[in-house]
C-alpha cells in the first residue's frame, strides 16, 4: 500500500479476529510481475484506517519462489549453436558452428552466454550433450530468444541470453527433465559432504 522510511504498509486482513501485535514476526509473500518473493518481517504498528494497515519492517533477506512450469538447474556446459532463419524452421536446421555456455536449463528453456548479440524473438538451433546416468543424450533443439543482455566480466564482453525451447518433443523434454533432476541430486550430495 505504501512505503515509509521505517517500513512498508500492507492492507490489514478484513476479519477482526486477526489482530497482530507489535514486534510479532510474520511470513510475507508478495508478487512482483511474474515473480513471487517470500520473507520474514515483523509488525511495527497498526495504522487505523480507512483503510486499516499494518506497518511492517523491511526484510533483511528474501527468497524468490519459482513460478515456472519447469524445474530449472544451474549448470555450466558447452553447446553448439547457429541462428536459424525463420523461413527454414523447422525443416532445415543450420550447421551449428558457434559455441556457447549454459548457465541454467529446464525442459522449457535455458539461460546461456553467447559471444555475440542475438535478436529478441529470433530462433537459434542448438546441439547439446546431456550426460545421463547410463549414457549421454545428444539433443538438437530450436529455441526462441526471449532476451539478450550485454555483460562485461573481467573486461570481457559477452551476452546473457534467455531462451525458450520451441517444437520440443516429449522424449527431449523427458531427457532434459531427467538431466535436471540428476544435476539437482548431485548438487545436493556435494553440499552435504
Amino acid at each position: 500500500q505504501d512505503k515509509l522510511d521505517e517500513g512498508f504498509a500492507v492492507l490489514a486482513p478484513g476479519r477482526r479476529e486477526i489482530e497482530l501485535a507489535p514486534n510479532k514476526e510474520v511470513e510475507v509473500i508478495c508478487f512482483a510481475g511474474d515473480c513471487r518473493y517470500a520473507f520474514t518481517s515483523r509488525i511495527i504498528r497498526f495504522i487505523a484506517g480507512p483503510p486499516p494497515l499494518y506497518l511492517l519492517a523491511y526484510p533483511e533477506t528474501w527468497r524468490r519462489i519459482q513460478l515456472r512450469a519447469h524445474v530449472r538447474v544451474e549448470v555450466v556446459m558447452e553447446f553448439r549453436y547457429a541462428p536459424w532463419p525463420v523461413e527454414d524452421w523447422p525443416h532445415s536446421p543450420p550447421e551449428a558452428q558457434h559455441k556457447g555456455i549454459t548457465l541454467d536449463i529446464s525442459a522449457g528453456g535455458a539461460r546461456v552466454v553467447l559471444p555475440e548479440p542475438v535478436e529478441s524473438e529470433s530462433l537459434l538451433y542448438l546441439e547439446l550433450d546431456l550426460p545421463g546416468w547410463r549414457k549421454v543424450h545428444s539433443l538438437a533443439l530450436a529455441a526462441r530468444i526471449k532476451r539478450c543482455n550485454e555483460r562485461i566480466i573481467e573486461g570481457k564482453k559477452d551476452y546473457e541470453v534467455g531462451l525458450s525451447f520451441v517444437g520440443i518433443d516429449r522424449k527431449q523434454e523427458d531427457q532434459i527433465t531427467a538431466f535436471v533432476f540428476m544435476q539437482l541430486l548431485l548438487q545436493r550430495r556435494r553440499r552435504l559432504r
